[in-house]
C-alpha cells in the first residue's frame, strides 16, 4: 500500500509507508539501544506531522493521534510528545515536535488498517524526526475489526465472571513461542460471565480462558484457586482446540468456554541459610517457572515474600508446575550491591504443599579495577565518569542459574568493585541508565583483553581490571532504499552498528530501526570507523538464518555528523 506521505524539508524524499494502529493505551516503548536518536529534547521543535483517518474513504472524527517516544527512560507510563484528536474531516496535525524517535498512534481500538500484518497490528509507525522535519500524508486507512462474542460458564452452567481471556492466530498455535494477538489481560467477562473481543484482523484464531501450566507466567498477589486453561472447544489441549472464524467488519458469536471446577493452589516453605548453615533474616526470595530442560523460562518474579529471624519463609497461591527459587540479600530487586548470590532450588508441585525447601546465601566473588575514557582528558568529560554504572554477570553454562546480575558505581577516581559475583565467566558492560555519550571498548584483565569474560572462581578476590570506554558526539544519519520503491510489507528492518575490525564478541555498539520513512539515526559516537548491516529484524521461519541486505564502512568524526545511503537487497533466508 502506498502513502502520499510528503517530505519538505532537507531531508531524502519519503518512502512509501506501510500502515500499522496502534492502542495508544498499551503506550508502548520498545528497547532501542542508547545510540539511537535522542526520544524527547527539552525544547520544542518546529517539525510537525500531519495526515487524515479515514474509513472506507470517509473521514473519521475524534480519534486521538499522538507521537509516543521510543526509548522512554522516565517513571511512570510514557507522555506523548505531541498529540492531536481528529477534526470533522477527520485530519490530525502534531505541531512543535521535538528532534526524537516515536511511535505515531492512533487510538482507535475498534479499528484496524487495512492490509495490516496480524503480528504488528498494535505496534505504531516509527518515526525518527529530525529538525524542521514537514511531513504530511501520513494517513490511517481504517476497516472495522471483527469482533469474538461469548460466554464462559463453569460445569454447573454459572456465569465465570472476570476471567481474562487470550486470543492467538491459529497460524501461530504450533510455533514454540506464540504472538498474542491482543495483551493477554486486554479483555475479561463480565458479571454475566460474557465476553467481548474486538479490533481483530480476518484470519482464523484460537480463544482461551484460564491459566496454563507450561505458559511460564508466575502468580503474584493471586488467589488461592485458579482457571485451568481451557480454550473454545472445551479442551485444555492447544492441539485440540477449536479455530474460530473472523471476518472483518463483522462479528462471531457464540464463541463460548465451559470450564471445569477451579483448582486449588498450594505453598512451598522452607528457609534461607549462609555459608554456615545459619538464618538469614530478611532475605527476599524470587522464584520463576522451570521448563522440561530444567531451565527458567517465561518471567520471573516476587510477591514480597521474606524471611522471619529465624530464616524460615512461606509462599503461597502457586499453581501446579516446575519452579525455580532463589534469595537475594535484603528486599528482591534492589539495585543496592551485595556480597552475597544464591543457586537456585529446584521443586515441583502436584498436588499438595512442599516442605523443607533450602536455599544457601553464598559469599561471593569480587572483582576490582579502574574504569577510563580513551582518547580524551576533557575535564567535563572525566567528571561524567561517575555518573556510570559499572554492570556484571556471570554466562550461564548448564543448572538453574538465576537469570541476574548486580552493578556497581564508579568512583570519583575511575575505581569500581563489583560484589557478590557467582564463578565462571562474568561479563562486564555499561548498566542502567544509560549515560548518553558514552560506549564500552574493551575489558582487560592483568593487560590482556578479555572479549569473552572474565573467569572467576568461588570467594575470588580478582584485582587489576581496567574497564576501557570511549567518549563522543558524532551521528551517523542514514536513508534506506528499496529497490522495488516500497519497503516490503511486514519487514521490520535494521541497522546493526559495530567498530570495524573488532575481534569476535566485541565492537558492538547499537542495533536501530529503520522507520516508515526509510531513515534511522546513531548519536553520541565517538570517532572512527564503523561496520554498518542492514538486516531484516522480524522473526524468520523457523530453520532458517538472517541474511544482510547490505553492508557498508563509515567513517565518523570527532563531532558533526556523516550522511550514509544503504540498499535493502533482500534476499531470501538460508537454511
Amino acid at each position: 500500500m502506498r502513502s502520499n506521505a510528503l517530505l519538505r524539508s532537507t531531508s531524502t524524499s519519503a518512502r512509501a509507508l506501510f500502515c500499522v494502529l496502534s492502542v495508544v493505551a498499551c503506550a508502548l516503548a520498545p528497547h532501542v539501544n542508547t545510540h539511537a536518536q535522542t526520544p524527547v529534547r527539552a525544547s520544542k521543535g518546529s517539525a510537525f506531522v500531519a495526515g487524515r483517518v479515514t474509513c472506507e474513504e470517509h473521514p473519521v472524527a475524534g480519534v486521538l493521534v499522538a507521537l509516543m517516544p521510543v526509548n522512554w527512560s522516565g517513571f511512570g507510563p510514557p507522555q506523548p510528545a505531541a498529540k492531536a484528536t481528529t477534526d470533522a474531516e477527520g485530519r490530525y496535525r502534531l505541531t512543535n515536535v521535538p528532534v526524537g524517535s516515536y511511535q505515531l498512534t492512533a487510538n482507535a481500538p475498534a479499528y484496524i488498517i487495512s492490509n495490516a500484518n496480524p503480528l504488528t497490528a498494535r505496534q505504531g509507525r516509527l518515526l525518527n524526526i529530525t529538525a524542521d522535519d514537514q511531513l504530511e500524508g501520513l494517513d490511517f486507512m481504517l476497516t472495522r475489526g471483527g469482533v469474538i462474542t461469548g460466554r464462559v460458564t463453569n460445569a454447573e452452567g454459572k456465569p465465570v465472571v472476570e476471567a481474562r481471556l487470550r486470543i492467538i492466530t491459529a497460524d501461530e498455535a504450533d510455533r514454540r513461542n506464540p504472538q498474542y494477538m491482543i495483551p493477554p489481560f486486554a479483555f475479561q467477562t463480565d458479571d454475566r460471565g460474557v465476553y467481548r473481543i474486538y479490533g481483530l484482523l480476518a484470519g482464523r484464531y484460537l480463544v482461551s480462558v484460564g491459566e496454563g501450566q507450561d505458559e511460564g507466567f508466575i502468580r503474584v498477589g493471586r488467589a488461592s484457586s485458579y482457571i485451568p486453561r481451557t480454550f473454545y472447544g472445551d479442551t485444555s489441549e492447544q492441539a485440540q482446540a477449536k479455530p474460530v472464524e473472523v471476518v472483518a467488519g463483522a462479528e462471531t458469536s457464540g464463541v463460548d468456554i465451559t470450564v471445569g471446577k477451579p483448582a486449588h493452589t498450594y505453598e512451598a516453605a522452607g528457609r534461607v541459610v549462609d555459608e554456615h548453615g545459619q538464618p538469614v533474616a530478611g532475605a527476599g526470595l524470587i522464584y520463576g517457572a522451570v521448563n522440561a530442560t530444567g531451565r527458567f523460562t517465561g518471567g520471573y518474579g516476587s510477591d514480597g515474600t521474606r524471611t522471619n529471624e529465624r530464616g524460615e519463609f512461606r509462599m503461597k497461591n502457586l499453581m501446579p508446575g516446575h519452579y525455580g527459587l532463589f534469595a537475594s540479600q535484603g528486599q528482591a530487586f534492589s539495585q543496592e550491591p551485595s556480597a552475597t548470590y544464591s543457586d537456585a532450588v529446584a521443586f515441583e508441585i502436584i498436588d499438595q504443599d512442599v516442605s523443607g525447601l533450602e536455599i544457601k546465601l553464598t559469599h561471593g566473588a569480587s572483582i576490582s579495577g579502574t574504569l577510563v575514557v580513551e582518547g580524551t582528558n576533557n575535564p567535563a568529560v572525566v567528571a561524567r565518569l561517575t555518573e556510570l554504572r559499572l554492570g556484571a554477570g556471570t554466562r550461564a553454562t548448564e543448572g538453574l542459574v538465576p537469570p541476574v546480575s548486580t552493578e556497581a558505581h564508579i568512583n570519583a577516581d575511575g575505581s569500581f568493585l563489583i560484589t557478590g559475583l557467582r564463578p565462571g565467566k562474568v561479563q562486564l558492560f555499561l548498566g542502567y541508565p544509560p549515560v548518553k555519550g558514552f560506549t564500552l571498548l574493551r575489558v582487560q584483565h592483568d593487560g590482556a583483553d578479555s572479549p569473552q569474560g572474565i573467569e572467576v572462581t568461588s570467594g575470588a578476590q580478582v584485582s587489576g581490571v581496567r574497564v576501557v570506554v570511549a567518549y563522543g558526539t558524532g551521528v551517523i544519519r542514514g536513508q534506506v532504499q528499496y529497490p522495488s520503491g516500497a519497503r516490503p510489507a511486514g519487514a521490520r528492518i535494521a541497522v546493526n552498528v559495530r567498530r570495524a575490525g573488532a575481534a569476535e564478541g566485541e565492537g558492538y555498539v547499537a542495533s536501530v530501526l529503520v522507520d516508515e520513512l526509510g531513515r534511522f539515526v546513531v548519536e553520541n559516537l565517538s570517532a572512527g570507523e564503523y561496520e554498518l548491516t542492514l538486516f531484516d529484524a522480524a522473526t524468520p521461519t523457523p530453520g532458517q538464518r538472517r541474511q544482510p541486505a547490505d553492508r557498508k564502512l563509515v567513517n565518523v568524526p570527532d563531532t558533526g555528523e556523516v550522511q550514509v545511503t544503504l540498499v535493502f537487497n533482500q534476499t531470501p533466508p538460508t537454511q
